[in-house]
């Protein structure tokens, strides 16, 4: 009879061991579930609909690239590159251009839009057949027409003259200077017109006679301006037609040049 309470009391005593092992065993896990896992709010669904959640914030924005005084950009994220831009691009367009009108470019062509030539050379009579050579001497004045300064109205005084006779042209007329690729070099034909003077020396103690003619010169020739400035060159053609109601002189004349342009 006595062996049954110690029996009850030691199953009793063996349960509650098992109780508090087991208890000690779940009781970190517990605590460790309810750290990981936060309570849940429950919100009513009315609340929820008048204040809704706020939005999430923005990813953060890269910073800025940085110009350097070099041209070249620096970012966050890569090599530095050399910046490119519309303000650059026109901005050396327009110094390319101020260059070309003389700014720090080369000096142009022609130093201003007026030319003083002094030729000289021989005139060979062609018509009639029986008239004599001349010498000629003419004294060249330009005036730019043309933005370009090659387009040119001309008053070129000239006298042709020869022993016993003498003649003074004075005509007006047209020069075009035609560019070639040399820096300098042109060509140019010209076309003159105007009025002659045909002078004649009589016998001694007679006095001298006077023709009034007209004049028709067309002529072709080349030039070079060294700095802009100083002309050299020449006519290679030139052909004056004297015409009177007496009749006509035709002579064929080449010239070398020398002036300034101005």
């Amino acid at each position: 009879m006595s062996v049954m309470p110690w029996t009850r009391r030691y199953r009793a005593v063996l349960r509650i061991l098992l109780a508090v092992g087991l208890w000690a065993a779940l009781s970190p896990q517990a605590d460790a579930a309810r750290r990981k896992k936060p309570p849940q709010v429950q919100q009513d669904p009315l609340e929820t609909e008048s204040n809704p959640p706020p939005p999430p914030p923005p990813p953060p924005e890269d910073p800025e690239p940085v110009v350097k005084p070099g041209g070249d950009k620096e970012g966050s994220g890569g090599a530095a590159r050399p910046a490119h831009s519309s303000g650059s691009g026109s901005s050396s367009g327009g110094s390319s251009g101020s260059s070309g009108q003389g700014g720090s470019g080369p000096a142009p062509d022609k130093a201003g839009p007026f030319m003083f030539n002094i030729k000289i050379g021989p005139a060979f009579c062609l018509y009639p057949t029986n008239c004599a050579h001349q010498g000629s001497i003419v004294l060249d004045l330009g005036a730019a027409l043309t933005r370009n300064r090659n387009g040119y109205l001309v008053l070129p005084v000239q006298f042709q003259f020869q022993p016993g006779a003498s003649a003074i042209i004075v005509p007006v007329g047209f020069q075009y200077d035609v560019r070639l690729p040399l820096r300098g070099l042109y060509i140019y034909p010209r076309i003159v017109v105007g009025y002659a003077a045909l002078l004649t020396d009589g016998q001694p103690g007679t006095p001298q006679t006077v023709v009034h003619s007209g004049a028709l010169i067309p002529e072709f020739g080349v030039k070079y301006i060294l700095n802009g400035r100083w002309n050299f060159g020449g006519e290679i053609f030139s052909l004056p037609l004297l015409f009177n109601a007496n009749g006509a002189q035709l002579f064929y004349r080449v010239h070398l040049s020398v002036g300034v342009t101005f």
